[in-house]
């Protein structure tokens, strides 16, 4: 987790600079994502992804998760892992990008000259 605030701290104070608008609520939910993934992945076996569940989900739901035969992507966003690992349990251990952006102050934008727009 450290490293990956680290990596998202570095990401926001480099795009901050040129970015206009920020949606940034969906990265984090991809960042979040790919953390219960990474999770996943780290009990290598599905006896041991349901122990762990079973210890924070119900008994069902572990069941569910660890033995539904696909790869850890898809259990990312199970009811198991989900209920197991909410947005709430990140609050705290990971750096929001959009949190983060709506403290930031910018100064407003400035009309551009017509040579630098570009007609796409």
């Amino acid at each position: 987790m450290e490293k990956v605030n680290e990596y998202l701290q570095g990401w926001m104070a480099y795009f901050s600079l040129c970015t206009v608008q920020g949606d940034l609520g969906t990265a984090d939910s991809h960042i979040r994502r790919r953390l219960r993934a990474i999770i996943v992945k780290q009990k290598k076996q599905n006896r041991h992804l349901h122990k762990h569940l079973k210890t924070l989900v119900s008994k069902k739901a572990a069941t569910a998760t660890a033995y539904c035969g696909r790869g850890p992507w898809f259990k990312s966003h199970t009811s198991g892992i989900d209920q197991a690992y909410p947005n709430k349990w990140f609050r705290g251990k990971l750096f929001s990008l959009a949190d983060k952006w709506q403290q930031i102050k910018r100064p407003p934008i400035e009309a551009v000259s017509g040579q630098l727009l570009l007609g796409l």
